[in-house]
């Protein structure tokens, strides 16, 4: 197993990306503790062999990180924490409101650097930290305004991480997904009825089909394993090769 004897943090761990993330720590032999404020509704694979615990957290509690960090490396070193959650936020450029935003930016840039402040303390070294980020990070998108804002200063922060976790052998890396389908919306991707939305979003795919979680936890996998072992402070795009496109000649495709 790839990572056993290994403990991974996986912060909005219940569902969609963080829940594949988690699901492959457990079947690489991880011991994996999911934080988030809602239970997961699986637990983990069948042929797991690693062990799972989930924390009811809410990442807003900045002053709960070291004690929470104290209390899982009591008795062992944590090894790997991957800065996944979001605060799911419909706005626009009309219609951002404060509490909102202060909400995404608390729980998608100031929950990261502080969580990962205290990990870089405590990490065995060699120990790795994977910020999930979005192409959101580099481009206008269709999200929100308070979305790129997170996403744009977890991405900066990740490369400031990188630097100041080097002393402590800690590696520090973000992955930009793209259009990505979460396994709980694959079905109904592929419904007759969205046959149009569909094929939309393959025709902007240069290989044609769109990406879905596993593809984002498999790289988060290897820039946790020795694999990635002298690779710091990059931004990996996961995204099939759909963000380099120029927008213009894009249009020639619909």
């Amino acid at each position: 197993m790839r990572f056993k004897q290994k403990r991974a943090i996986v912060t909005g761990g219940s569902r969609g990306i963080g829940l594949e993330i988690c699901k492959q720590f457990l079947f690489n032999g991880a011991e994996v503790f999911c934080l988030d404020i809602n239970e997961p509704k699986l637990i983990k694979k069948p042929n797991s062999t690693g062990n799972f615990e989930y924390i009811p957290f809410d990442l807003q509690k900045v002053e709960c990180f070291l004690p929470l960090l104290n209390k899982l490396t009591k008795s062992k070193n944590l090894n790997f924490l991957v800065n996944n959650a979001r605060f799911k936020d419909k706005s626009n450029f009309n219609n951002q409101d404060l509490d909102s935003w202060n909400k995404v930016i608390n729980i998608g840039l100031t929950a990261p650097f502080f969580l990962s402040q205290k990990f870089i303390e405590k990490a065995s070294p060699g120990s790795s930290i994977v910020n999930i980020c979005s192409v959101a990070s580099l481009m206008a998108t269709g999200e929100s305004p308070s979305y790129h804002a997170a996403k744009g200063g977890l991405l900066a922060l990740t490369k400031y991480l990188a630097v100041n976790a080097g002393p402590k052998k800690t590696r520090v890396n973000a992955l930009l997904p793209g259009f990505i389908v979460q396994e709980e919306n694959i079905e109904r991707f592929m419904r007759n009825d969205n046959k149009e939305y569909r094929q939309k979003a393959e025709i902007h795919q240069p290989m044609g089909s769109v990406g879905i979680s596993s593809d984002v936890a498999s790289a988060v996998m290897y820039l946790c394993s020795d694999d990635s072992k002298y690779i710091s402070g990059i931004a990996l795009p996961v995204d099939g090769g759909s963000s380099v496109q120029e927008q213009f000649t894009l249009l020639s495709k619909i």
